[in-house]
């Protein structure tokens, strides 16, 4: 399940260059009550909490844009131990923003035609389906006809451990 949010900062100053991406700030999700089976509570995942096969993570990527822009990809791509919860690619409208999520085997694409100048969050599912130790790479935004105007995050480790 993907979610935006969009958060207006036209007025701001500090923020270097036309786009800021920031990624990894992933998020446990873990049954809050089990009897029910569909409310979930999330934990932030910090260094020691354990992760499982099995365990549904969430990952959030937030994304400033200091100008419009037009036709801008953002790819996240994906640690080779996990797998999307949705598998369905689709045009979505959320919050007056109309965008194309691509769900492949590597990663998650978001293509934009229309990006107008603001901070957003996007949030997708992943499930740990094996044990070891994964590197996520950086998620890379940039424009698809301007690439020197583009953004990186930084990348992250993820160890899912053995299940009992």
């Amino acid at each position: 399940m993907t979610r935006l949010r969009r958060h207006e900062d036209e007025d701001r100053t500090d923020i270097p260059g036309t786009f800021n991406v920031t990624a990894g700030k992933c998020q446990k999700c873990r049954p809050w009550l089990p009897s029910k089976g569909d409310e979930w509570v999330l934990q932030p995942l910090e260094d020691g909490v354990a992760v499982v096969p099995g365990d549904e993570l969430e990952v959030q990527l937030s994304l400033r844009a200091r100008h419009a822009a037009e036709y801008v990809h953002l790819r996240d791509p994906r640690g080779a131990g996990f797998e999307p919860s949705s598998v369905t690619s689709r045009f979505r409208w959320e919050t007056g923003l109309g965008y194309y999520e691509e769900v492949r085997d590597s990663g998650t694409n978001f293509f934009f035609e229309w990006l107008p100048a603001g901070e957003y969050t996007f949030k997708y599912r992943v499930r740990a389906n094996m044990a070891g130790v994964f590197k996520v790479a950086p998620a890379t935004l940039q424009s698809m006809y301007a690439p020197e105007f583009a953004a990186y995050s930084a990348g992250n480790q993820l160890t899912v451990e053995a299940a009992e």
